[in-house]
């Protein structure tokens, strides 16, 4: 309660103290309820080093979640932006120069190392970790599942302009620029296409300048405001450089929408490419122009794609991904019984 207050009345360093005070001291409450008769402990991000460190002690199976991808592999995501576009430097935060965020990495590395298994959300965030030196052994993929998805993928009345939705922060992580250069470089119509971005702008604003056609750009909105406005759109468009999985994408998908999106995210866990959307590569201008041309030129097929889009939707429910988390943890505690 005192951290959600916090973030609506006071500054983001208070808010962030906070944070960080509540994140500790619930670790250092958990690891004291520990008793031998547990099974297993299941810490996220950088919530549970103390609790492994006791877990470890009574012979207890740890478990850390990885929700976002190896520091490491972002850090390298945003020193080749720097490279690539000096002139925004000052809009780049280098992790290797935040003391703050030192710390709380280096915490998180150490439970890394501890944890007995890795669970990831997508198979991007594996292969993260891999590269940073992990076992892979130790690391488990259980992708997010799909919110409910709709009955039927309505088909959009011919003659009105093809919407594009982009919805997250507006930063150059999230590859929001590359998306402005794409809708450049398309050069499309008013009555051709439209872009929507929704999310708070985190870019400098000169790249917001002379973008052509019609564009549409909203600060965040409530996630029923989001789940209702994909019905108004067409295609979803994520040209993310890194993302440990990106629900914007499920959530699109679940709506009947066929979505855009890089290989540096969850796609390659939940897109089969041609048939219920496309994966580009991430940082790829070119083939992220082409894609969003195609689809101007081929929105006649589009609904094929969303139903497509559903279809895979469907097949995995939160149901089906607690059922499937609650036999692997099951499954390990009997083994190492």
């Amino acid at each position: 309660m005192i951290r959600t207050f916090s973030s609506i009345a006071l500054n983001p360093s208070v808010t962030d103290f906070i944070w960080e005070w509540a994140d500790l001291g619930f670790d250092n409450w958990v690891a004291k309820q520990i008793k031998k008769n547990i099974d297993a402990v299941h810490v996220y991000e950088h919530s549970g080093l103390n609790t492994i460190k006791k877990a470890k002690k009574q012979g207890i199976l740890t478990v850390h979640e990885q929700s976002s991808v190896h520091e490491s592999f972002l850090i390298k995501v945003m020193q080749e932006q720097i490279l690539l576009y000096p002139e925004f430097g000052s809009y780049f935060t280098m992790l290797e120069n935040n003391v703050k965020t030192q710390r709380r990495s280096s915490r998180k590395g150490e439970q890394l190392e501890l944890a007995d298994i890795i669970l990831c959300n997508s198979s991007f965030t594996k292969k993260s970790l891999l590269n940073a030196g992990f076992s892979e052994n130790k690391i488990k993929v259980i992708p997010l599942a799909f919110p409910k998805p709709i009955e039927k993928v309505e088909v959009k009345k011919k003659g009105k302009p093809l919407v594009f939705l982009y919805a997250g922060n507006q930063s150059f992580t999230k590859g929001t620029h590359l998306l402005y250069q794409a809708w450049k470089n398309c050069n499309f119509s008013k009555n051709d296409a439209e872009l929507w971005v929704i999310g708070k702008m985190m870019l400098p604003k000169e790249l917001t300048v002379d973008l052509r056609g019609k564009i549409v750009i909203k600060n965040n909105i409530p996630n029923h405001e989001l789940m209702n406005l994909y019905s108004s759109v067409d295609v979803f468009v994520l040209p993310t450089l890194s993302d440990g999985f990106a629900m914007v994408v499920t959530e699109a998908m679940s709506q009947g929408i066929p979505v855009i999106a890089t290989d540096h995210c969850c796609a390659p866990d939940v897109i089969e490419h041609g048939k219920n959307g496309w994966i580009i590569p991430a940082g790829c201008i070119k083939s992220l122009t082409e894609q969003m041309i195609w689809c101007s030129n081929n929105r006649d097929k589009l609904p094929k794609f969303g139903e497509a889009a559903v279809l895979k939707a469907m097949s995995w429910q939160w149901e089906d991904y607690r059922k499937t988390l609650a036999k692997f943890i099951n499954d390990l505690c009997k083994n190492q019984g």
